[in-house]
């Protein structure tokens, strides 16, 4: 057998050329793939060198290095896998620099919830992306985190277009060549927050109108009674100052009742009936009720040109 008989095709013009490396500089230290005797292949770091250069003797030492190149195989694979992870996430992903606070990685979904590019994050810091003011606080949880404490709190995280948005972030620390750094998970709660504020707000709502039926149901019992007095003297009383007087205790009743009613229809605790209606009268009515509540120095001017305005 020769030299060239222990590797495979793929490999001869390496060994060729490296046995003229060796006849010049003296010796060689590489990698190849080597041939068993049933023909598998295998990898080995060879470490050769010139014994005799009259009669080119040459002295080379083998090792198998499988293993290895077996494990930075699957090293790759499983990077190539991360990688592929991270950079599909839909949570913002930032590796930072324990020390320096200066970021090693961004993740697309962190440019996107942030409006910074890949390339204004590698050129910024923890401190770039907090509103100054709050830096102290946030630090403090990420300190916590890194001790293994729990933090549910959601910190506040400034834009690229000045706003301020909260985000949950999840930080763990892992090791690079030796040096810490810390990988934080954003998830924007945004969304979660406006629809935690529009459900707190429809709660409120919901008090108010259960309030408002409240009263208006009482209220509704008293408007009963002032309407039924008032119907009361115009039947028995002769006078007309009094039967005018009677009229109008009425009709403010009655004008109220239907007030009343609107109440109780907010509260959701009558029936809405839908019907047509004059809305002139109503921008009059609603007019007539301002002058009696505004300010006496504020005019106001009603003008009315609708041609159809019922509605």
């Amino acid at each position: 057998l020769t030299l060239i008989d222990l590797h495979p095709e793929s490999e001869h013009s390496t060994i060729l050329n490296a046995l003229n490396h060796i006849r010049k500089q003296g010796s060689v230290i590489g990698e190849t793939l080597m041939l068993t005797a049933s023909g598998k292949l295998f990898h080995t770091e060879v470490s050769s060198s010139l014994v005799d250069p009259k009669l080119l003797l040459i002295q080379a030492i083998f090792r198998d290095i499988s293993d290895r190149k077996e494990l930075e195989t699957k090293l790759r694979e499983s990077e190539q896998q991360f990688r592929s992870i991270i950079e599909t996430a839909n949570d913002g992903v930032l590796i930072a620099d324990q020390q320096t606070r200066k970021f090693f990685y961004s993740n697309p979904a962190i440019s996107n919830i942030l409006g910074y590019s890949k390339e204004e994050f590698s050129n910024m810091g923890v401190e770039n992306i907090h509103p100054t003011d709050q830096l102290e606080r946030v630090f403090a949880a990420f300190e916590r985190q890194s001790r293994g404490e729990a933090c549910d709190e959601d910190l506040p995280c400034q834009c690229k277009d000045g706003s301020v948005i909260y985000c949950h972030i999840s930080v763990s620390v892992i090791s690079i060549d030796g040096r810490p750094y810390s990988v934080g998970f954003f998830r924007d709660m945004s969304d979660i927050r406006s629809m935690s504020e529009q459900i707190s707000q429809n709660d409120k709502m919901q008090a108010i109108g259960q309030l408002a039926g409240g009263i208006a149901h009482d209220f509704n019992n008293y408007l009963t009674g002032i309407i039924g007095y008032a119907e009361r003297i115009r039947r028995k009383s002769d006078d007309p100052a009094h039967q005018k007087t009677a009229k109008q205790i009425k009709g403010v009743a009655q004008s109220l009742a239907e007030l009343n009613n609107k109440l109780l229809t907010f509260a959701r605790k009558a029936q809405f009936v839908a019907k047509p209606f004059d809305a002139h009268q109503l921008i009059r009515d609603l007019i007539s009720l301002l002058e009696h509540t505004i300010e006496k120095k504020i005019l106001l001017t009603c003008q009315l040109e609708a041609s159809n305005y019922i509605i």
